[in-house]
């Protein structure tokens, strides 16, 4: 049985704790990535990068959705489209919707995320911080790729 003195000390551990866990920070949540940088190294790679054009409309609700959420990003931070026309053997076409802030790109997901559902798409949406990349396939050397150039494009 603790005393009163010893459920002092194990509230004090506890709470250092959970702060420790807060100063170690919320992992991808909490980083930011520029859409400039990450563009600019999947252009050294020759990876077939593109800022996308949003704007028109697909006639599709999915993709329609996908374009307004590419709107978006790209007025806050920018849009990108890679790995299309073969640039990449076996990989498919990429969209990375680059955010002001993480809680935009889960907004942007969870929106996404219900409408692929109800169309049936089978697209893999990931929000890593600020950023929200949609990919309906990935291979191994276009996720190094992409995790090298996010690294390089950490702000």
């Amino acid at each position: 049985m603790l005393t009163r003195q010893g459920m002092h000390i194990v509230g004090l551990v506890m709470i250092a704790m959970a702060l420790g866990v807060g100063a170690c920070g919320g992992g991808d949540s909490e980083q930011s990535y520029s859409a400039s940088r990450f563009l600019g190294c999947l252009s050294a790679k020759d990876v077939g990068p593109k800022n996308m054009e949003t704007g028109g409309s697909e006639g599709d609700r999915y993709f329609d959705a996908l374009d307004q959420s590419a709107s978006q990003a790209a007025r806050q931070n920018g849009s990108i489209e890679a790995f299309g026309n073969d640039a990449l053997p076996g990989a498919s076409t990429s969209y990375f919707l680059f955010f002001a802030a993480h809680d935009a790109a889960q907004t942007a997901r969870e929106r996404l995320t219900r409408i692929a559902h109800e169309e049936r798409s089978s697209d893999k949406l990931v929000v890593r911080g600020n950023l929200l990349t949609v990919t309906s396939t990935e291979t191994e050397a276009q996720r190094r790729i992409v995790d090298e150039c996010l690294d390089r494009s950490k702000e």
